[in-house]
C-alpha cells in the first residue's frame, strides 16, 4: 500500500466527509480535536459499492407511496451500514497504522537517543582536538625578543645579534664533534711530522747553500782588493803623469844634444813606469770582470738554492698557519659547547619571562574587569540607599536592604578577588625583577663567549 503523511485538517476534513456519506451530520464541537499528525493517507483506499437511489415518479397511488417509501428506508439503513463498515476499516487500519508509528516513534527515540550520544561524543572530541591544538599553538608560539621581553637593551641586541650573524657556523652535535675532533688530531699529527721533514730538508738546504755563501764573499773580497789596487795604481799613474809632464818641459828647454838626451832617457823611464802601471791596471780590470762573472754564476747557483729554500719555508709557514686554524677551530668548537647551555637558559629564561608577562597581563585585565564590577555595583547601592531613603513603605524597605545586603556581600567578595590578584601581580612583578636578573648574569657570562668566539673567527679569517 502506497502511503504518505496528511496533514491534520485534510484527515479531520476526510473523516467528516465520510460520517456524512453515511448519512450523520458532523458539527464542530471543543471536544473533536485528536491528535492526527501521525496519521497516513491511503491513495488504495477501500471503494465502496455504489449505491443507485432509484427515485420513481409520483405517484397517487397511498399504498405504492407507502412502499416506496419503505423501499428507500431500507436502502438508506443499508447504506448507512455500509458506511459504518466502511468507517470501521478505515478506523482499524488507521489504529494499525498508528501502532506502526508508534513503534518507528519509539525507534526513532531511540536513534536519535544514539545520534545524540554519538554527536556528544564527536563533540567532546572535538573539543580535546581543539585544547590539544591550542596547547600546540601555546608550545609553537614564538618568544617575544629580549628587548620585547625588556631584559636587554636594544643596543646589547643589537651587537649581540651582529656577532651571531657574522659566526656563521653552528654547534655540531656531540658525535659530530667528537670525530672532528679525532680528525683534527690526525691532521694535527701529519701536519707536524711534515713540519718536522721539511725543518730537515731546510736544514740540509742551508748547508748546501753555504759554500755558494762563502765562495760568493771571497770573490766579492777580491773584487774589493782589486778595486783598492786599481785606485793605488791610479794615484801612481797620476805621480808619473806629472813627473814626465815635468819632464816633458825639461826637455824642451834642454840646450845641448847631451841634456836632451839625457832628459830623453829619463822620459822613457818614466814611460815605461807610466806603461807598466796601466798595464797593472788593465791586469787587476781584467781580474775584476771575471770575479764578476764567478760571482754571478754562483750567485745564479745560490738563487736556485734560495728558491728551493723559500718553497720549502713556504710551505712550512702554510702548514704553521692550518695547524694554527686547527687549534683555533677546536677552541671555538670548546667555546660553542660551553655557550650552548647558556643560550637553553637564556632561551628557557626568556620563554619563563613571557609566561610572566602573560600572566602579569591576565592579572591586569581581571583587576580592570572586578573595578569596574566594584564601581558597578557601588552605583547600584548609591541607588538603593538613595531609594531607601525615599521610601517609606515597610516591604519595599525590606527588599531594598536584602537586595543592597547581597550587593554588598558581591562587592565583598570582589574586593577579596581584586586583594589577591593585586597581590598576585605585585608577586609577578617581583619575579619579573628575579627573572631579568638571572638573565642578564647569563647573558652577561654568554657575551664573554661570545666576543673570544668573534675574536677567533677574526684571527681565522685574517689573510
Amino acid at each position: 500500500m502506497e502511503e504518505n503523511f496528511l496533514d491534520k485538517r485534510k484527515i479531520i476534513t476526510m473523516t467528516k466527509d465520510l460520517k456524512e456519506a453515511a448519512g450523520t451530520m458532523v458539527y464542530p464541537r471543543e471536544d473533536d480535536s485528536i491528535d492526527l499528525s501521525s496519521f497516513y493517507i491511503i491513495k488504495d483506499f477501500p471503494q465502496k459499492e455504489e449505491v443507485v437511489l432509484e427515485i420513481p415518479l409520483p405517484d397517487y397511488d397511498g399504498a405504492e407511496e407507502i412502499e416506496d417509501d419503505e423501499a428507500k428506508e431500507d436502502v438508506a439503513e443499508e447504506e448507512v451500514s455500509e458506511e459504518e463498515e466502511t468507517e470501521s476499516t478505515v478506523n482499524n487500519e488507521v489504529s494499525e497504522e498508528e501502532e506502526e508509528l508508534e513503534k518507528e516513534g519509539v525507534n526513532e527515540e531511540e536513534q536519535g537517543e544514539e545520534e545524540v550520544s554519538a554527536e556528544d561524543e564527536v563533540e567532546d572530541e572535538e573539543e580535546e582536538e581543539e585544547d590539544a591544538a591550542e596547547e600546540e599553538e601555546e608550545e609553537e608560539e614564538e618568544l617575544p625578543s629580549a628587548v620585547e621581553l625588556g631584559l636587554e637593551d636594544p643596543e646589547e641586541e643589537a651587537e649581540e645579534r651582529r656577532q651571531t650573524e657574522e659566526s656563521k657556523e653552528e654547534t655540531n652535535e656531540d658525535e659530530a664533534i667528537e670525530e672532528e675532533v679525532n680528525e683534527d688530531e690526525e691532521k694535527l699529527k701529519a701536519i707536524a711530522d711534515r713540519i718536522f721533514e721539511l725543518e730537515e730538508v731546510l736544514k740540509s738546504i742551508e748547508e748546501e747553500r753555504k759554500p755558494f755563501d762563502k765562495r760568493k764573499e771571497e770573490i766579492s773580497n777580491e773584487i774589493e782588493n782589486n778595486k783598492k789596487k786599481i785606485e793605488m795604481l791610479l794615484e801612481k799613474k797620476n805621480i808619473v803623469d806629472s813627473d814626465k809632464k815635468a819632464v816633458e818641459e825639461r826637455e824642451a828647454a834642454a840646450e845641448g844634444p847631451e841634456e836632451k838626451r839625457s832628459i830623453e832617457k829619463e822620459r822613457w823611464k818614466i814611460e815605461e813606469d807610466r806603461t807598466n802601471i796601466e798595464k797593472e791596471i788593465f791586469e787587476k780590470e781584467d781580474q775584476i770582470k771575471s770575479l764578476e762573472l764567478q760571482l754571478k754564476e754562483c750567485e745564479l747557483s745560490a738563487e736556485k738554492v734560495t728558491i728551493r729554500e723559500k718553497d720549502v719555508a713556504q710551505e712550512i709557514e702554510i702548514l704553521k698557519r692550518n695547524k694554527e686554524i686547527i687549534l683555533l677551530n677546536q677552541q671555538k668548537a670548546e667555546l660553542e659547547i660551553e655557550i650552548k647551555p647558556l643560550e637553553e637558559k637564556m632561551e628557557d629564561i626568556k620563554r619563563e619571562m613571557f609566561e610572566n608577562t602573560k600572566k602579569q597581563d591576565k592579572a591586569e585585565r581581571n583587576i580592570t574587569s572586578i573595578k569596574a564590577n566594584e564601581e558597578a555595583i557601588e552605583e547600584e547601592i548609591k541607588i538603593l540607599e538613595k531609594r531607601q531613603s525615599e521610601t517609606k513603605e515597610e516591604g519595599e524597605l525590606r527588599k531594598i536592604a536584602e537586595r543592597r545586603m547581597e550587593l554588598e556581600e558581591k562587592r565583598r567578595a570582589l574586593e577579596k578577588e581584586r586583594w589577591d590578584t593585586e597581590d598576585e601581580f605585585e608577586s609577578l612583578d617581583f619575579n619579573r625583577k628575579t627573572i631579568k636578573e638571572k638573565y642578564q648574569e647569563v647573558a652577561s657570562k654568554a657575551k664573554q663567549i661570545r666576543a673570544q668566539i668573534f675574536e677567533i673567527e677574526d684571527k681565522i679569517n685574517k689573510p
